[in-house]
Formats: C-alpha cells, structure tokens, sequence
C-alpha cells in the first residue's frame, strides 16, 4: 500500500485496509505476481477484486503440486499452468555453460558430469548450483566424489523435493571453511527477506 501511495496507519484494521485496497484497484488495470506461494490465500479477503472486473491478471509461481494447491488456484480463479523441467539437452547445455565447456567434454569427466546433471532432475536452480560448485575442476576424484553426495539418500524436509535439496547440500558441505558454514547457518535462523545488520 506504500508503494501505491496509498494513505493508512498501522493501526487500521486488516478490514479497513482491505476495503482501501479494493477500491483503488478497482477501476485500475493491474498485474499481480505472487511468487513462491506456500500457503492457501484468499485474494478477495485482502482486498484484491476480481481479475473479471477490470481485464487484469494474477501471476502465481509454487513448487507445491498436491491437492491444496489445486484449491488455491480454484478460489482465486486463477489459470494454473505448469512449467515443465528442463529436457537432458537443455540441463546439459545450461550445465555445461555455468561449469566451462573445456571442462565437461574431457574425456574422464564427461560421463560423470552427465549422471551429476541427471541428479539434478531438469531443474534450473539446481544445475546451476552444482555447477558453479564444480567450474574449473579438473580432478575426476571430486566428480566422483559430487556425484555421489548427490545421489546420497536426502533428509525428508516438507515440501522440498530431493532434487531441489541434494544440489544445495552439496553446495552447502563445498562451503568448506568452517566458519563459514558457521555464518550461513546463522543467517538460515531469520525468516525470508529479514533485514539483520552484521558487525563482521
């Protein structure tokens, strides 16, 4: 509402500044984006009319594929449309790309790096994690090594799939300096987005 210049005090009711909302965007032509949604929302509740009323759009991007999911896009009558993964060609050019292509196509590590992009499951975030974590290297050991961190059994964690979370693992242990890991560990405590000061 303060990005809209929109006039509201803290201590309006949610309803109030609901009703606020809804009104300035009603005779406006907007698009909305809501990314990474985790959690059930109802649009009309907080103050966002209905896309029919002014031809606007809502965009909503979740990794969460289960039934709840189905029914927030049913209440919000949003059309839903699934982004597919990556086919091999592509995760093996976008890998090949961030890791060097001098480096995969030697003879001794192609095939490994090719099992290591398979374990990545055609997701973007992923390849380019792993790849980053192995630019430059030479040494078939520590491929060897990288592919079977990655195909070691993950942690069961809620609504993250193995294939999202093996890659950031492997690019967690790659940290190596202790007390590095120390410092990430720390910051993962704040919640997304949180503003926290360092004297580091």
């Amino acid at each position: 509402m303060d990005r809209l210049q929109l006039n509201f005090s803290k201590h309006d009711s949610y309803s109030k500044r609901s009703m606020q909302l809804r009104r300035y965007l009603t005779d406006k032509r907007y698009m909305l984006i809501l990314d990474d949604l985790w959690n059930s929302i109802n649009l009309s509740e907080i103050g966002i009319p209905p896309n029919k009323e002014n031809r606007s759009r809502t965009a909503i991007t979740t990794r969460i594929a289960n039934m709840s999911v189905v029914q927030v896009f049913s209440d919000m009558n949003v059309e839903k449309i699934r982004v597919e993964i990556l086919t091999e060609d592509e995760a093996w050019d976008l890998f090949a790309a961030n890791v060097g292509k001098e480096v995969v196509h030697q003879p001794h590590i192609k095939d490994v790096a090719k099992d290591i992009v398979m374990e990545c499951g055609g997701l973007p975030l992923a390849i380019v994690v792993v790849a980053e974590a192995m630019e430059g290297q030479n040494n078939e050991e520590l491929w060897q090594d990288a592919l079977r961190a990655l195909t070691a059994l993950a942690p069961e964690i809620e609504g993250m799939e193995p294939d999202v979370f093996r890659p950031l693992k492997k690019s967690y242990d790659d940290l190596g300096d202790e007390e590095v890991k120390k410092c990430f560990l720390y910051c993962s405590l704040f919640p997304e987005d949180y503003e926290y000061l360092s004297n580091v």
